[in-house]
């Protein structure tokens, strides 16, 4: 185990390098900080001010600070603003950016926009919505998809993402959206993880204890042509949590349930003890990360007086 910080402070939104060699992450002191991933992490901060870092190439990060979306090198060189205020509505706050580093292209969101639409047929006016920029010269563009708080996910290819949300009507459910903005899928579930093909995704169902794996039945994403199959985990702990799974490869998932990892087989519905973990630091957002290759994880746990922020072996998983 490596501990990079302990702190009485918030510590969390952590994200790792395409490469694997660095973490960033936010911390309560409001800035954004990034620690090497090898021996010694000597912590160094991106951002003054910042929430939301997530990276967009090997050595770029994205961050919202004062309601725009910047980029900034992890080299301490100046600050670029890819998204204003003023870009698509004026003005409105934008945030949550997260990048596909491959193609250099990230999905953010922005709030409290005039929707006229809405306000007909409903009498509220104003929605949060989805946009996406990147780091050409293109201006940044607006999605027509509502958002409602969830996380967004990309494919493996860069060709669609998947954000997940809390619909006042529907639900938790998942989306399947196109890069170009046209919505292919529809589904239900919890913190989506999609699978190295992008045929698939694991999600977690209701009440936790168990994973969800929906899958495409054509060669595209369609909301009437999407197959669901519910594995049950070993143990059921009666807390959904909100880290979502992640893909070991083409048929293997890991599922964090009540401090213990279990590794399931989703061809033949076998689940197993991965390994026990630390007491994680319990909030409506995630607290553990796998690294690229899965061989570690990033997870804020529980310290005495506080939360620290480790690394851990994943036992050869």
């Amino acid at each position: 185990m490596t501990r990079i910080l302990d702190t009485h402070e918030f510590i969390g939104q952590a994200d790792w390098s395409p490469d694997g060699q660095l973490l960033v992450y936010a911390r309560g002191d409001g800035g954004i900080w990034a620690a090497s991933t090898k021996d010694d992490p000597k912590p160094f901060k991106i951002f003054n001010h910042g929430t939301h870092p997530s990276w967009v190439q090997d050595r770029a990060v994205l961050a919202e600070s004062s309601g725009e979306i910047l980029l900034a090198g992890t080299d301490g060189g100046e600050k670029k603003v890819l998204v204003r205020k003023s870009d698509i509505f004026s003005p409105s706050v934008k945030d949550n950016p997260t990048g596909h580093p491959p193609k250099g292209i990230f999905v953010f969101t922005c709030h409290f926009l005039f929707d006229k639409e809405s306000q007909s047929k409903n009498a509220y006016p104003f929605r949060h919505m989805l946009g996406l920029g990147s780091l050409d010269a293109s201006r940044p563009r607006l999605v027509r998809q509502q958002w409602y708080g969830g996380t967004m996910v990309w494919f493996p290819d860069g060709e669609r993402f998947a954000h997940f949300e809390y619909d006042s009507t529907g639900g938790a459910q998942i989306h399947v959206v196109a890069a170009s903005g046209e919505e292919e899928a529809v589904m239900g579930g919890h913190f989506p993880a999609v699978s190295p093909s992008g045929a698939e995704i694991a999600a977690r169902p209701k009440g936790g204890g168990g994973l969800l794996i929906l899958k495409r039945r054509g060669a595209t994403w369609n909301t009437d042509e999407i197959e669901t199959v519910v594995l049950r985990l070993p143990e059921a702990s009666g807390r959904l949590s909100p880290n979502p799974p992640w893909w070991i490869d083409a048929r293997t998932v890991v599922v964090e349930e009540g401090r213990k990892l279990f590794k399931v087989d989703i061809r033949s519905d076998r689940a197993s003890l991965l390994m026990e973990i630390p007491e994680l630091v319990e909030r409506g957002e995630a607290t553990l990360w796998p690294s690229p290759d899965r061989s570690r994880l990033a997870a804020v746990v529980r310290s005495e007086g506080g939360q620290s922020l480790i690394l851990l072996e994943t036992l050869g998983s």
